[in-house]
């Protein structure tokens, strides 16, 4: 993303590394986050500082990935939420490092939820993922006394004036499960005549029909002393809403009488997610909604579910040391006292003391009715449940019902060590948003979408993240494992994201597959690490791309069927609860399978399926973002145009996206031949400007012309592709006329036009033919075509722009390591000023700022043209100026910003792999056989890198032979007289693929004649042999021997102990996982015309034995000393994928809870000989371990 914009930057000031990796709820394994076993700059001619930026950089990158595709765009707090833009350049970095299932899950993400929206347009930005109960088996239990959604800020400001007919005010929410039966809202009325009414209703309009209405009047909340209070508005029976539908909550005094108002009160600031405040001023709605929140609390006919604890710490939230920072969140108490408090943390002091006050108000210590302490030591920077005993104030009493805060500071002897409190990435409702104290970043409290984690009066800490409900699941309905399975239907009005299950065991090997499909069978799956499950059993999140989408479910019902397997483990060793019985829900079905024999369960399985909260969505006019995506939707259909069904669901979405800015009203200039865009984001001073720039229309030009090529293939869809490829060369046109300049006698790409102040109001913005200001640059937008791989890139204007970027916008760079001055691109070279970024921050060295997506541009351009001064240039300046192993989104001279940011991140991690490909390598081919008509030819391709999959296509003195792609080939007589030759391609995910060509072979002979054939022609089978290892990963082929007569069309089967192998139909076999034990034979079937059929099967192999991981050394890496990470080092393990885990060892002494890659060396590690053991395991093959030699920690 492009400097400091619009964006609202939160100042949360987390440290990196805290809350910032793949944090999921519950015991769900993340999706594969970097090829199996290897480092990403493995065999790149790194360095090895460079080497460790690249793995830090990707892992920062890949490890934040949902299973559901959400990617956060910042980890630092900087940026809330997922910006589509920066998602999909992480869509194209996964890709480019061999992640199809990572780009795939985010680009399915953005897309569904566009989808499900039906949004017109690639949104701006997505809010924190959150999610709602579509259903729940058993019923949920619930409080109708608490709130489901709540913001409790009461006292905080007025916000809106609410008196009508000229004012009003409308919040958003997302309707839940339950119908609503009241609201409170936190209201001011400074007179005692007039009513207020509120209702609920579908759209921000006071003519929509009112769904619930109820009226109070002003005199109930009169307050001579302008106090606040919370009014509540029953709408009796209540509201059925559509659940996970967006409403809003509207309100409307009566006229003003002789000056007594009524006004909202809220926060100020805050406002975000799916809860949105909306202003109604002069008799017109706001288009958007204000940057603060109104107090309210939501109730249902249900209510909540629990109040006194929330257990999801999946993520680390606030900082909590020193007398700069504290947080606090609210709950509401349940029981007749307090006892205790669970508060989950993270601390980096090795010492200190965590301070809790129970308070009516948060931000008054007076109002304190209870306290605690708790000592941090021995906490670490891993997360931690803490027990804090509470202790009631000197007469101070509690009851139950009563809504308080927990307020919790750290007391410490350094403050820059941070202590942070975990929590939920979004709102959990019985709870509310959490506050966070920063009296730097925000000079107090500040309203956050998170609620923090904890549990009061609790025996135990918390170990789940599952539903409370109104019957014990905890009793166990079937169990599964080996061949057993159990399934179970049920049905849910909205599309699910996510699903809770109830499971446990006392022995188990092997993970537990989940997989869901809608009733389309379209079909999303997630694991459960055996590790994860427990003697007691217990809930466990799931997460997983969308299912039940309406473009997915022309028939589709609203029944979905889930799967729970363990194939890997025991029969019968995990336990899967639920409720005993038939008669649990209507519409609900349960079948427990063995083999292939299905009964019907005598009960149902406690499952909560979840849907994706589909509001808060920011659409702001930004045609470059969405043609990114477009463009990254389309480079992944390119890569994988097999994957027809992800195209099938995704295609209309993105085809409408492409179709909405070509509107010459609005956004296309005619006479320029460019895209308008309204809201470009640039590191000038306006930040948000009205442009005609080279990024949103090169993006335009590339996205448009592959959009055109794949739709070519579409069925239905010519006109389409027609017209987009048209577009397409308009806009190259454009840009060839209108975005070039001569700088120094020479053609380069110019930068924008700029139309103008930005207006935040779209009617009075520039219009398309408005004065402009030309800009020839020097900026990263002047590498667009290099960023998006423009297909009309002219390569001598772009190495021109090159050289006058490096000459007119540049910078030298000095660093504390060496005297070496490194010359770098400037983010942009307009204006080179000191400015404050905002009144808080210091001022910042901003123009002479390098961006990390420029670095990576010029890298990509760098490698193109042969640069290599400028590759080693940057490659110093990262080595210098990087203090951590993670790029940052800006390089200040005060240091780098927003670390491991997105979008930076992405587009650098694309051209460093540019710049320094790695490829797959092999061995020449040879051919064997006898080089004649109608005899058979194999290749032996011999040995390519781990994890390569060959393709082979066979020539006739060096011209293509239609149709010969198997690793066999038999001659025809087309082909004697000339020589055979066959071109073996190995590809690999993250790798360059490479071509190998074999020796030519003797000149092909003519077809023996056989001797006067009888009348009716006999088939003579020849010697069937097969050659290779009967060893899973392993290549079997079969050589058919000599049929007669010659002409003989032979098909195969590969048998296993008699039976058909699946698909494998060739003259080779790669050995399957399925096969393990069994012997390998060949079914070969001659026909012959007029002839009768005949069939041979071979001799068989031995038992199939497990193959062999290969795999080199382990190695350990990192500084020997308390404090600081070890990594563990290994290349990669094949044949991919493999799972790795790891176990760090103390001297023979295994290390508590060090199951990961890396190590953070403790002091009571000193003196000691650390190991790591990494083990390999993958079906069909023998688990391996391997162990790395010690290193001693220094004293």
């Amino acid at each position: 993303m492009s400097a400091m914009f619009s964006r609202t930057a939160t100042a949360r000031r987390l440290l990196a590394g805290f809350g910032t990796g793949a944090l999921l709820l519950g015991t769900i394994v993340p999706a594969a986050a970097s090829p199996s076993g290897e480092h990403l700059a493995d065999d790149r001619g790194l360095g090895a500082r460079l080497s460790d930026i690249v793995a830090g950089t990707y892992e920062s990158v890949a490890g934040r990935l949902q299973p559901s595709g959400y990617a956060a765009t910042s980890l630092t707090g900087e940026y809330e939420g997922m910006y589509a833009r920066d998602a999909s350049i992480q869509s194209l970095a996964m890709l480019k490092a061999g992640q199809t299932d990572a780009s795939r899950s985010i680009l399915k993400y953005l897309i569904d939820y566009g989808t499900a929206k039906n949004l017109e347009r690639a949104p701006r930005h997505l809010p924190a993922e959150e999610y709602v109960a579509a259903a729940a088996v058993p019923a949920l239990s619930g409080n109708p006394d608490l709130p489901v959604s709540s913001f409790m800020g009461l006292t905080d400001s007025a916000l809106l004036k609410i008196n009508g007919p000229s004012n009003g005010a409308a919040l958003s929410f997302t309707a839940p499960t339950s119908a609503v039966t009241k609201v409170k809202l936190g209201l001011l009325a400074k007179g005692t005549s007039g009513t207020t009414t509120v209702t609920i209703r579908a759209a921000r309009d006071w003519g929509a029909t009112a769904l619930a209405s109820a009226t109070v009047s002003n005199a109930t909340f009169y307050s001579s002393a302008d106090v606040p209070s919370w009014v509540t508005f029953d709408f009796g029976a209540g509201a059925s809403l559509t659940s996970g539908q967006t409403y809003y909550i509207t309100m409307q005094s009566t006229a003003e009488p002789s000056g007594s108002i009524v006004q909202w009160w809220g926060n100020q600031g805050g406002g975000s997610g799916s809860t949105r405040t909306y202003n109604f001023d002069s008799g017109n709605w706001a288009s958007n909604p204000i940057p603060g929140r109104g107090a309210y609390q939501l109730f249902t006919a249900q209510g909540a579910v629990g109040g006194q604890d929330q257990a999801d710490a999946s993520r680390g939230l606030f900082q909590v040391q020193g007398p700069a920072h504290q947080a606090a969140q609210s709950f509401t108490l349940a029981d007749q006292t307090l006892t205790s408090v669970w508060i989950p943390v993270s601390s980096q002091s090795d010492s200190g003391t965590l301070r809790v006050s129970v308070r009516t108000d948060r931000t008054q210590a007076g109002t304190q009715v209870a306290q605690g302490t708790a000592d941090l030591s021995g906490v670490g920077t891993s997360k931690q449940w803490i027990k804090v005993p509470l202790t009631l104030d000197s007469g101070a009493t509690v009851s139950p019902g009563t809504t308080y805060s927990l307020v919790v500071g750290a007391d410490v002897a350094d403050p820059a060590k941070q202590v942070v409190w975990h929590g939920a990435g979004s709102t959990i409702a019985a709870v509310g948003a959490g506050w966070n104290y920063d009296s730097v970043a925000y000079g107090g409290w500040h309203a956050e979408d998170k609620s923090l984690a904890f549990a009061v009066n609790s025996p135990t800490a918390p170990a789940s993240v599952g539903p409370r409900y109104t019957t014990s699941p905890a009793t166990k309905v079937t169990t599964i494992g080996g061949d057993q399975r159990v399934t179970q239907t049920f049905t849910a009005d909205q599309t699910l994201t996510g699903l809770d299950v109830f499971l446990g065991t006392t022995a188990v090997d092997g993970d537990v597959q989940v997989t869901i499909a809608d009733s389309t069978n379209r079909t999303s799956q997630a694991v459960i690490e055996a590790s994860e499950l427990t003697a007691e059993g217990g809930w466990h999140r799931l997460r997983f791309s969308t299912l039940g989408l309406p473009t997915n479910a022309a028939t589709g019902d609203g029944t979905y069927r889930v799967t729970l397997a363990a194939p890997d483990s025991a029969a019968g060793s995990v336990d899967v609860y639920g409720v005993p019985g038939s008669t649990v829900s209507p519409g609900i079905s349960a079948s427990r399978i063995e083999g292939s024999s299905s009964t019907a369960l005598s009960g149902t399985l406690a499952l909560q399926p979840l849907s994706l909260v589909y509001s808060g969505e920011q659409m702001t006019d930004q045609p470059d973002g969405n043609y990114m995506l477009i463009s990254a939707w389309s480079t992944y259909v390119e890569a994988n145009p097999g994957d027809q069904q992800f195209i099938a669901d995704t295609y209309p979405t993105i085809k409408r996206w492409a179709d909405n800015y070509w509107d010459t009203s609005k956004y296309v200039n005619t006479s320029l031949k460019l895209i308008y865009d309204p809201e470009f984001e640039h590191s000038l001073r306006s930040w948000h400007i009205p442009t005609y720039d080279l990024i949103t229309n090169v993006f335009a030009s590339q996205a448009l012309h592959q959009l055109s090529a794949i739709a070519e293939d579409i069925p239905g869809e010519a006109s389409a592709a027609h017209n987009w490829g048209e577009r397409s060369t308009w806009l190259t046109e454009g840009i060839n006329e209108n975005l070039t300049a001569i700088v120094d006698g020479k053609k380069i790409y110019a930068e924008l036009y700029w139309l103008g102040p930005q207006d935040s109001n779209p009617s009075t913005r520039p219009g398309l033919n408005d004065a402009r200001d030309f800009k020839v640059g020097y900026s990263w937008v002047n590498l667009a075509p290099v960023a998006a791989n423009w297909y009309a890139t002219d390569w001598e204007i772009m190495e021109n722009t090159y050289d006058a970027y490096l000459e007119y916008g540049s910078v030298e760079w000095e660093n504390t390591v060496d005297s070496q001055k490194d010359l770098m691109l400037k983010m942009d070279s307009i204006e080179d000023t000191w400015q404050p970024r905002n009144e808080i921050e210091p001022q910042i060295w901003r123009r002479h700022a390098v961006i990390g997506k420029g670095l990576g541009w010029e890298y990509t351009l760098a490698a193109k043209l042969g640069r290599a001064d400028r590759l080693a240039t940057m490659n110093h300046f990262l080595e210098t100026q990087t203090p951590g192993d993670v790029l940052g989104e800006f390089y200040y001279k005060q240091g780098p910003s927003d670390v491991g940011n997105q979008e930076q991140s992405s587009w650098w991690l694309i051209g460093i792999l540019n710049a320094f490909p790695r490829s797959v390598t092999g061995q020449t081919p040879v051919i064997s056989g006898e080089a004649r008509a109608g005899q058979v030819l194999s290749v032996q391709p011999g040995t390519w890198t781990d994890g390569t999959e060959l393709t082979y296509e066979w020539f006739a003195d060096g011209a293509t032979v239609a149709g010969a792609t198997a690793a066999t080939f038999t001659p025809t007589a087309n082909e004697v007289g000339k020589r055979i030759t066959v071109a073996v391609t190995g590809t690999k995910p993250g790798y360059e693929p490479a071509t190998l060509i074999s020796d030519p072979t003797a000149t092909v002979l003519a077809a023996k004649v056989d001797p006067e054939p009888p009348a009716t022609p006999v088939i003579t089978a020849g010697k069937l042999t097969i050659t290779g290892s009967a060893t899973v990963g392993k290549l079997l082929v079969v050589n058919p021997g000599t049929w007669s007569p010659s002409a003989t069309r032979l098909t195969y089967q590969w048998l296993a102990n008699g039976a058909a192998v699946e698909g494998a139909t060739s003259t080779t076999l790669s050995v399957p996982a399925s096969v393990v034990g069994k012997r390998i034979s060949v079914r070969v079937t001659g026909t012959y015309p007029r002839a009768t059929q005949v069939t041979a099967t071979s001799a068989s192999t031995a038992a199939t034995s497990k193959g062999k991981l290969v795999h080199k050394k382990v190695k350990i890496t990192g500084k020997t000393k308390a404090g600081k990470k070890l990594r563990a080092k290994l290349a990669a393990w094949g044949p991919a994928p493999v799972k790795l885990t790891y176990r760090w060892y103390a001297g023979a002494k295994r290390i508590k809870g060090a199951t990961k890659k890396t190590l953070k060396v403790k002091k009571a590690h000193r003196g000691k000989k650390i190991t790591v053991k990494v083990t390999g395991s993958k079906a069909g093959y023998v688990t391996k371990t391997v162990t790395s030699k010690a290193k001693r920690i220094r004293r």
